[in-house]
């Protein structure tokens, strides 16, 4: 499995790529300049709390789809302690069909039988973002959660971790869930 490559670290408030060359805040901005598509994502933190999709295009950053200084962005990276720099990876076209301003990630639950000790996949999600969530999945933030069909690859309904309502269409992209296929 192909991993996105990680540009830069900052660890404790230091800054620094794999070379072992320590960095300041504006030298990681003139980083993501030269890369143009990156995600900076925090360590030790889950459930999607301070992912950002960080861009440059036509002379500008954009953080999420917003604009952002070139200050703002050094800021931030000095604000924040413990996160790493990662290549930006397209995903598949079906998980674009989805939704296209999040990542969208299958979640694949296996279980051990304590007899026979052998692991068997239980059951698999497709977690879908929505215009809540950009630019992560997470159900914790909002995001739907659909059961895939283990035979078909069919994507059932959609959900939400914290309300009862059924979504059978996107609220964004209007894909309806049961015409995906992975």
């Amino acid at each position: 499995v192909r991993m996105p490559e990680i540009f830069l670290i900052n660890s404790k408030g230091v800054i620094s790529d794999f070379s072992g060359a320590v960095l300041e805040a504006d030298e990681a901005v003139a980083r993501v300049r030269e890369i143009k598509d990156v995600f900076i994502k925090p360590y030790g933190k889950g459930k999607g709390n301070g992912v950002h999709h960080i861009t440059y295009s036509d002379g500008a950053f954009y953080k999420d789809d917003a604009p952002i200084t070139a200050q703002d962005l050094a800021a931030l990276f000095e604000r924040h302690k413990d996160w790493y720099l990662s290549e930006t990876v397209k995903q598949h076209p079906y998980a674009d069909l989805l939704y296209d301003k999040t990542v969208n990630t299958i979640r694949i639950i296996t279980l051990r039988d304590p007899k026979t000790k052998r692991f068997k996949v239980f059951f698999a999600v497709q977690r879908i973002g929505t215009s809540q969530t950009i630019p992560v999945d997470n159900g914790s933030q909002g995001g739907l959660v659909c059961n895939i069909d283990l035979e078909t690859g069919r994507l059932s309904h959609g959900r939400r971790l914290h309300d009862r309502e059924v979504y059978e269409v996107h609220p964004d992209s209007g894909t309806r869930f049961a015409d995906v296929v992975i």
